[in-house]
This record gives C-alpha cells, sequence and structure tokens, in this order.
C-alpha cells in the first residue's frame, strides 16, 4: 500500500514489530551487553510499517530501500542459527506487499529505476534488492562503502546482524559512498546521487555501521520554497525517540548513533525538513502534510520577545518554532490482545487518579495497585500492560510535539492527570451521553491555538464509544434539538442519541488505546459505552507541562502531585 503519490511516495512492504526496548533506550545505558539484554524484556510495540520511499524524479524513479521479501516468512529464509530474532522481532509480509509488485501497480519496471539507495543491508530494508536485480541488473545500487566492508564483505557477520546475504544479489552494479562531496547541513561530507542535487545521501552511522539517511528536495512552484525531506532509515524508529535522542536497543555502538540523532536534530534546526523515519506509523501523515518536527531543542527562533498569556515578556530564542498543523480529532492505535484472565471483575464502583510528574513505570505501578486492590486483577501483569500504553500514549504525545502540532516544550510530557475507573454492571448508559470534552487547562503553548489531547483504553468491559469524526455529526451536536432546546451533553439524551444514530462508531477493542482532542470544534463526540451486565475498568490519561497540570489542579480543586 501507499499514501497519494507526489514527488516523494511512501510505500509499505508490510509490517513489523519488536520489543521496545530494542526500539529505543536512553544513550545512558550505553554498556552494550545490557542493552541487549534489555531487549528481550519489554513488551511488543504496536505493529510499525515496513516503508520503502519512490521518489518520482525527472529523470526516472528512484527507490530508497526495497522493504522486506514475503519470502521472509518462509522457514529457511534466515540461518537457523538466527532464531532468536523471532524472539525479539515479528514481521508480516504478504505476495503482494513486494516491491516489484507495487511498482508493476505504478507503471514502474524494475529497468525504469535510476537508482536504488540501501540505507542498510538489513532484511526489512535490502529483501526486494534480488528481485529487482533479477530483473534490472544494470540498475546502480548506493549504498555507503563503511558499510559495504562492515557487511558486504563478511556475510556470516552480517547474518548475526539481522541480514539474509544467501538472498543478496550474486552480482549487481554496486556504486560505494565515501562522502568526499560537499558538506551539508552539519555533516562534514556528502555524496549527490543524482547531478541535479535533489537527491544527496548523508552517513548516519549507529544503527549499524555505516548507515545512511538521504535528503530529498522536491522542485518548488514559482514563488515557492522547495521542501526538503530527510528519510532516515532506522537512524531512529519513530519521531518521538529522535525528541527523546534514545538510540535503538540492539546496535553495536549506541554513542555513535546517539551522535546521528543530534546530527539529524542539528539538520532540522538548521533549515526546514520533514523527517521520515522508515517505521513511524506517523510518517504517511508527515509526507502528506509536510509536517517538520520543530521541537524545543531543534527549531529554535532568534532575535524575538514577545508577551505570554499573562503578560509576561518571554525570549523566543528559548521557544521552539511551531507548525500550526492539527492533529486528527480522533485515532485509534494497533489492538494488542491483552493477556488471558488479566482481571474478571471489580468489587465496587470506585474511581481514583493521580495529578502530578509523569513517569511510565511509576505510574503503570501504582495505577494496578489501586485496581488489584478493587478487583481480581494480576498485579505484575497489569503493570506491564499499562505500563506499554502509557509509554505508548507517552511517544505519541511526544511525536505530535515534535510535529509541532500541540504543546511543543520540552516537558510536554512532564506533567500527567490519570484517571481509573472501575464500574459494576450498570443500565445507566444504555442510551448514550454524546458529548465532546471542554477545557481541562490554560494552554501555555506557543501556539496556543493548536489542539492537546487526551488518550483512553478500557483493560476491562466495553471501550467507550466514539462517532467516527464527521462534520455533520458536530453540527447536529452544535445546534439546538427541533424543539429548541440545547441537547443534555451531561446525561444521557434520547433525543441526542436518536439525533446521531445513524452515523459510524468506531470499533474499539478492550486494551486498544484511542487519542482524542479537547476544547475543538472538531473534538470527537463520545460516551460511555453500554455496560449493562458488564465490569468495567476505565483508564485515560493527559499530558502537559508542570504550569499546565498545576492549572488544572487549581481549576478542579485537587492537588499536584497527589494520588486520590
Amino acid at each position: 500500500m501507499s499514501e497519494e503519490r507526489g514527488f516523494v511516495e511512501f510505500i509499505t512492504t508490510g509490517r513489523a514489530r519488536m520489543r521496545e526496548p530494542m526500539a529505543g533506550q536512553p544513550i545512558s545505558n550505553q554498556n552494550q551487553l545490557l542493552r541487549f539484554i534489555r531487549c528481550f524484556t519489554g513488551p511488543w510495540t504496536p505493529w510499525m510499517p515496513i516503508g520503502v520511499f519512490l521518489i518520482h524524479h525527472v529523470d526516472g524513479p528512484i527507490l530508497v530501500d526495497t522493504g522486506a521479501s514475503s519470502e521472509c516468512m518462509k522457514p529457511g529464509y534466515v540461518p537457523s542459527y538466527m532464531f532468536v530474532a523471532s524472539i525479539l522481532t515479528q514481521l508480516e509480509v504478504e505476495p503482494n506487499d513486494d516491491i516489484v509488485e507495487q511498482l508493476k501497480t505504478r507503471g514502474i519496471s524494475p529497468r525504469d529505476l535510476q537508482a536504488i539507495v540501501v540505507t542498510h543491508l538489513h532484511t526489512d530494508h535490502a529483501g526486494g534488492l534480488e528481485n529487482i536485480v533479477k530483473l534490472a541488473p544494470d540498475v546502480p545500487v548506493y549504498m555507503s562503502a563503511a558499510h559495504w566492508e562492515a557487511y558486504g564483505k563478511h556475510p556470516t557477520w552480517a547474518d548475526m546482524q539481522g541480514c539474509a546475504s544467501k538472498h543478496w544479489p550474486k552480482a549487481f552494479n554496486l556504486k560505494l559512498l565515501k562522502f568526499e562531496g560537499n558538506p551539508v547541513g552539519p555533516w562534514a561530507g556528502s555524496e549527490a546521487i543524482t547531478p541535479d542535487g535533489q537527491v544527496v545521501a548523508v552517513p548516519t552511522p549507529g544503527h549499524v555501521p555505516g548507515h545512511i539517511s538521504v535528503i530529498i528536495t522536491e522542485d518548488a512552484p514559482p514563488g515557492q520554497s522547495a521542501s526538503t525531506f530527510l528519510a532516515v532509515g532506522d537512524a531512529t524508529y519513530n519521531v518521538g525517540l529522535l525528541e527523546r535522542e534514545e538510540p535503538d536497543g540492539i546496535n553495536q555502538d549506541p554513542k555513535t548513533a546517539f551522535e546521528s540523532l543530534k546530527l539529524i536534530k542539528e539538520f532540522s534546526r538548521q533549515k526546514d525538513v520533514v523527517v521520515l523515519p522508515s517505521h513511524d506509523p506517523d510518517t504517511p501523515r508527515f509526507l502528506r502534510d509536510k509536517v517538520e518536527p520543530h521541537l524545543s531543542s531543534w527549531g529554535i527562533i532568534k532575535h524575538q520577545r514577545t508577551k505570554n498569556s499573562i503578560g509576561a515578556i518571554v525570549d523566543m530564542a528559548t521557544q521552539p518554532r511551531v507548525k500550526s498543523v492539527c492533529p486528527e480529532p480522533l485515532r485509534i492505535f494497533p489492538a494488542e490482545p491483552l493477556p488471558l484472565n488479566l482481571i474478571t471483575r471489580v468489587d465496587k464502583n470506585r474511581s481514583n487518579g493521580y495529578y502530578g510528574p509523569f513517569d511510565a513505570n511509576l505510574v503503570a505501578t501504582k495505577a494496578a495497585e489501586l485496581i488489584a486492590v478493587n478487583s481480581d486483577a494480576q498485579q505484575l501483569p497489569l503493570v506491564e500492560v499499562l505500563n506499554r500504553l502509557l509509554t505508548q500514549a507517552e511517544a505519541d504525545c511526544v511525536a505530535e510535539a515534535v510535529a509541532g502540532q500541540k504543546n511543543a516544550k520540552a516537558e510536554v510530557t512532564h506533567s500527567c492527570w490519570l484517571c481509573i475507573r472501575m464500574t459494576l454492571p450498570t443500565d445507566g448508559w444504555v442510551v448514550p451521553r454524546w458529548h465532546t470534552d471542554g477545557r481541562m487547562f490554560d494552554c501555555t503553548c506557543p501556539d496556543s491555538t493548536a489542539p492537546h489531547s487526551k488518550y483512553a483504553f478500557s483493560i476491562l468491559g466495553p471501550s467507550t464509544r466514539a462517532i467516527l469524526t464527521n462534520p455533520d455529526a458536530h453540527k447536529i451536536l452544535h445546534s439546538p434539538s427541533p424543539s429548541g432546546r440545547r441537547w443534555d451533553t451531561n446525561d444521557p439524551d434520547p433525543g441526542l442519541a436518536k439525533a446521531l444514530e445513524s452515523y459510524p462508531q468506531a470499533a474499539i477493542e478492550p486494551g486498544q488505546m484511542i487519542r482524542f482532542s479537547w476544547a475543538q470544534e472538531d473534538s470527537p463526540i463520545h460516551s460511555e459505552p453500554d455496560s449493562t451486565e458488564m465490569h468495567r475498568v476505565f483508564v485515560s490519561i493527559l499530558f502537559g507541562s508542570e504550569c499546565e497540570l498545576r492549572d488544572m489542579c487549581d481549576f478542579r480543586g485537587e492537588t499536584y502531585g497527589a494520588w486520590y
């Protein structure tokens, strides 16, 4: 599958997931052996795309990577001694995912390719190379000389690092990059792939020796500036990890990987650039909307001063640039099955919560304890589930900040409001209480019009009811009823339920997280679910700066830093 065609097209050649510590770990964990061991301990990430970039260049199409081959699903594709890979990663690739098949649907033959740029030789990036070269043996294949020296000349070692060398082409038109060309941004050397300089490779080693990224400059219409994209391969798995400067956990050189992340961020500070990781589920949106990752530690506006919302002078040299591209009002994350018999009942109706500094493990541990006291929950597995979901929410929140779409401060997830609602079976919500969420706190973002969001999931019982985003549904909600009265959004309203009954609702499974904006015209219309004869445990979390969450506590009469 792919996104709508532009100068750069994102093609998905399957999907993958890995243990969370494999995707990223803080650089403070520098011991290579301990980083590796941690990769066996975490929960699975959500499924991620196996991405390939197709550049529609005037001189002919160019591929950045070739994705995974559907052959990888067959026994024996990788050496038997690499069984450990299945413990750390899982791939799902169908025959029609193969890059040759996907090129064919676009009317492109491998012989039409101007070039292939391989960021590195891992199976999910070079898996399609064999079939392309069979059909187009003369197509130039670019990779770094350092990578070929490390892996190409040592195939057994490469296989131990996640390659499948027996599926590399036996002979191909290899072009080795030594980065002896002009400096680009923070990089001392580069290599032009096209004579016009629209496609340029730069070194981003660390994930593997000699890993490269590709700078792509799109043609600009008259009077407009050109868009710049940076395809970073596996230099980072998602923009949230890039913001936190967390190299992946499985590499042999975390310090070098960390330095590459800093170079990518510095390039974004120097230039408006859309960063495109190969495995970030949000890459299609970043590409479509040309969302630039302006973070507090990256894009700095210099020599400007302004007033903040309370009239104080703020030096904008310390504030992030913000690009006002709104996140989706409603996002449904990939489902991850909950452990069997994690929890089957609650003892009584009870609500707990917390306002204060956010630490996923600490918050998950305390929340699991409170739930277990009032239910038959298995506490330790519940800690793991909550930690996984809260970490996922945190990463998404940071990624939205990276995209410049809401609170873009470095402290975007400094604090949180966590809410836990445990309820016995009730028929109180047979008729839905359709409503949207209003103001939670006074936003202190540089762009105060950008939406904030809340994350929610159920670990027992039915999930939140949410109407799929539809302007007509919002028009009904915001208009008077036929009798001229305002709809009741504080309690179930049969009339409103009737008016909205034809609008499709999202299908949300237990344990599946949703994100919905608040205090916006298009904030999702949602309701408690009908939980007749069903016990329910519902959890929601909202992130913000310490200042914002303290404002929320003042507004609600709660105590910051305390559980209730």
